[in-house]
């Protein structure tokens, strides 16, 4: 669990965190599910958790970071969202300013997922990358233009003319051999 909650906004403002996990919400001892019995504007300010304005904008950006701790009674390692509103003593109905969303490996995961990745450039492929990087020249050799003679392999660059990585290749008494990929220089 993230040690503290944390956003960036304007400077000046008063804020305070909702914090949610999964169905339930904190209501200042426990989370509770908010649709049970009790849960009214007193119950919803109760659970509200005040944050502080630090950092405060030295560069002209008008920004400064505002946090809080995260109550001691909450789960360790639990996966919080929070959400912030403005105001000393908002109300149930006010618009949120900010989240935060605790991320989990599974969200690291698909984000890394999720971005571009460049081809992989001219060079020996390493001997033991990490397993994005064997996707991406598995991608690439999949992809690009090759050639193979009776004694090279040559993959190219994205441009079609310049051999990016190639290997030797021989046939003898009917075993063709192929031998490790290599710098296409």
């Amino acid at each position: 669990m993230t040690e503290e909650i944390r956003t960036v906004l304007e400077t000046g403002k008063t804020l305070k965190a909702e914090i949610w996990l999964l169905a339930t919400r904190w209501n200042g001892s426990a989370m509770v599910d908010p649709s049970a019995a009790g849960q009214d504007t007193a119950a919803w300010k109760a659970g509200l958790v005040a944050c502080t304005e630090k950092q405060t904008a030295t560069d002209g950006d008008g920004m400064s970071v505002y946090t809080a701790d995260y109550p001691g009674a909450l789960t360790q390692n639990a996966v919080y969202e929070v959400i912030f509103v403005e105001g000393a003593d908002p109300e149930p109905t006010a618009i949120p300013v900010a989240f935060q969303h605790n991320p989990t490996e599974y969200d690291a995961v698909l984000a890394m997922l999720d971005d571009a990745r460049p081809e992989p450039g001219q060079g020996a492929p390493a001997v033991n990358p990490d397993a994005m990087t064997k996707l991406d020249y598995l991608f690439k050799a999949w992809r690009n233009k090759s050639t193979q003679t009776a004694t090279e392999y040559d993959l190219y660059a994205n441009d079609g003319s310049t051999v990016d990585q190639k290997a030797t290749v021989s046939d003898v008494a009917g075993t063709a051999t192929k031998g490790k990929v290599i710098t296409g220089l």
